[in-house]
């Protein structure tokens, strides 16, 4: 998502407030690398010792749902 010139989505990874997903821009070099140094400065969700992706918490809630019917 651009505002203007900026990628909001690449500042948001480097801040380490996003999750690049391969699946959806798997030639987005820029953003990889954005998350690489995010983690390797433990910026934002990476401060966490194990932050779990929102794929993994969404399945997770949906697994806990299941077992509750």
């Amino acid at each position: 998502m651009r505002c203007g010139k900026m990628d909001i989505g690449l500042e948001l990874i480097k801040m380490g407030l996003a999750w690049h997903d391969p699946r959806y821009a798997p030639k987005a070099k820029e953003y990889a690398e954005a998350e690489a140094e995010a983690r390797k400065e433990k910026r934002g969700l990476w401060s966490d010792d194990k932050p779990v992706a929102p794929w993994d918490w969404r399945k997770q809630q949906n697994d806990d749902a299941d077992e509750d019917d």
